[in-house]
């Protein structure tokens, strides 16, 4: 071996060790981060993953999270009947992701401090007395969820509609009278709840949200849906039950991806067409309205699962609700139904049928049919008797029959037809 090779052998032990001294030290950075950040804690940013929120710790009290501030992802403050002020120490916890403001009846007020919490994902503030919350709402760049139901809001900022990253906004059991038309800019929100206000108008900002999966403005007081309902093409879930609703726009129609719709309770006195054209629709609620009857062509809602409604038209079911094949929950209580069809039989998924308060003098046997029936409820009718198919109902839980003129003896021979079945007589 010449002195040229023992010196670049040299030289490559030298340049081998230093890579060994380099990597070594980067496995020792690693594990300090291990150690310090939990698997589920992002080791650059310091913050948890979002789907591992669900199961962190939630801290409860100042002090500890004070001597713990990189760890503290939830931080809630509950049940202090004599709080009135958030302590300023809460706002220097950076890595908050989710803070919980709960049921502090004395609270007036969240500070602009708040905007200090630039980590915040889940902002949720319930049972206080606060009439409003600050502009700097919006300084909140990662916030994803605001709730701020049952508290005394009575006006909302302007600057609400810059949480760009917003996608679930509840509002409901406030004193809103009005939504600011800025909210057209969530353009990323795809959950609205409004309930319980005192909000007369759908407002136009709202329909400007694209994004929109789920829409609740029940308990309120509209009175028509605007024309413009029809941009929100995604709307999956729309409740606007316990209004004063007497019309419906034609351009409802346009909802094609609407799978629930609960209207109920309102005062609307037909059964619209347009309704007809919701392909999509599984749930549909129109019961304490004003509706005569059903359409005949009810069964095209070829979908629907689940069906409540009031007649207010005595008469005959129609026979193609029997075609609704995917129904099984149907509510027709105070309907003045006088007679169902025979195609009742047809609805083999059927698991709830509620009939009570009608004027039905029997049963046809093809109920017997509906071997996944677990509820039958067919209270206050004018039944003499039941039909013996009654016996094949194999999976009835719940059989109602109150006040109607049956024979006791037919009663006593239904408890042996129906040993597994509750019999409320």
């Amino acid at each position: 071996m010449n002195n040229k090779t023992i010196i670049a052998l040299i030289l490559s032990i030298f340049c081998l060790s230093g890579i060994y001294a380099q990597d070594l030290q980067a496995q020792k950075d690693s594990v300090k981060k291990m150690m310090f950040y939990p698997p589920n804690v992002d080791p650059e940013t310091g913050l948890m993953d979002s789907a591992s929120l669900a199961n962190a710790r939630i801290y409860t009290k100042i002090g500890v999270a004070l001597k713990n501030k990189d760890r503290v992802h939830k931080f809630q403050l509950a049940y202090l009947d004599d709080l009135r002020k958030i302590p300023d120490e809460l706002f220097t916890l950076d890595k908050i992701q989710v803070l919980e403001l709960r049921f502090l009846p004395k609270l007036e007020e969240i500070p602009s401090a708040i905007a200090k919490l630039r980590n915040l994902e889940q902002l949720y503030v319930n049972g206080t007395a606060i009439i409003t919350i600050p502009k700097e709402i919006s300084d909140l760049p990662r916030l994803k969820v605001l709730n701020l139901s049952q508290n005394k809001i009575g006006k909302l900022p302007t600057e609400l509609g810059n949480c760009k990253s917003l996608e679930h906004l509840a509002l409901f059991a406030n004193n809103l009278y009005v939504l600011p038309p800025e909210m057209a800019n969530l353009s990323k929100l795809k959950s609205l709840e409004v309930h319980d206000n005192k909000l007369s108008v759908l407002s136009k900002g709202v329909c400007k949200i694209k994004s929109l999966e789920w829409l609740d403005y029940s308990y309120n007081d509209l009175r028509t849906l605007p024309p413009d309902i029809k941009n929100l093409e995604n709307l999956k879930g729309l409740v606007v039950s316990r209004n004063r609703i007497v019309y419906l726009p034609v351009e409802v129609k346009a909802l094609q991806k609407l799978e629930w719709l609960d209207l109920s309770v309102n005062l609307i006195r037909k059964f619209y067409p347009e309704l007809l054209q919701l392909q999509n629709l599984k749930v549909l609620g129109l019961s304490g309205n004003l509706i005569p009857t059903l359409p005949a062509d009810i069964d095209l809602l070829s979908n629907l699962e689940s069906l409540d409604i009031t007649l207010k038209k005595e008469g005959k079911l129609t026979p193609h609700v029997g075609n609704l094949k995917k129904l099984k929950w149907l509510n027709l209580t105070n309907c003045k139904v006088t007679e169902l069809p025979v195609e009742i039989g047809k609805l083999e998924n059927l698991h709830t049928l509620y009939l009570s308060k009608n004027k039905l003098k029997f049963i046809p046997e093809e109920v017997g049919n509906l071997q996944n029936l677990k509820i039958l409820d067919i209270n206050f009718n004018e039944l003499e008797d039941l039909p013996s198919s009654l016996w094949r109902l194999g999976n009835l839980k719940i059989l109602s029959i109150t006040n109607n003129p049956l024979n006791p003896a037919r009663v006593e021979e239904l408890y042996k037809l129906l040993p597994a079945s509750d019999i409320i007589f």
